[in-house]
């Protein structure tokens, strides 16, 4: 790999930070409800945790090379392959206080 010679690389003309990502937006929720059993010593808590609630797909990042070392176009530039986040996902638990 020699960085002065011309067929190692290709340069191009686009300025810095010109490719704008897709956003992040994520929302977890958690609902608990304590009962009281016998008297006031023993509570039972039953929670449900929410996590990406309205299954919102976070993309990844698209593929941002444009040239193979060849300076031929690549194959498959700015798709996106992968999410960065996971699906919903819910949570149920029981928990006896006492």
């Amino acid at each position: 790999w020699d960085p002065s010679d011309p067929e190692t690389f290709f340069m191009g003309n686009l300025g810095r930070n010109t490719l704008t990502l897709p956003g992040t937006t994520n929302v977890d929720v958690t609902f608990m409800k304590d009962t009281p059993l016998w008297g006031e010593n023993i509570n039972l808590q039953f929670r449900a945790e929410f996590f990406n609630l309205f299954n919102r797909p976070n993309f990844g990042v698209p593929n941002a090379r444009v040239f193979d070392r060849s300076g031929r176009d690549q194959v498959g530039v700015a798709e996106i392959e992968d999410t960065r986040t996971s699906a919903r996902e819910i949570q149920f638990a029981l928990k006896l206080i006492f």
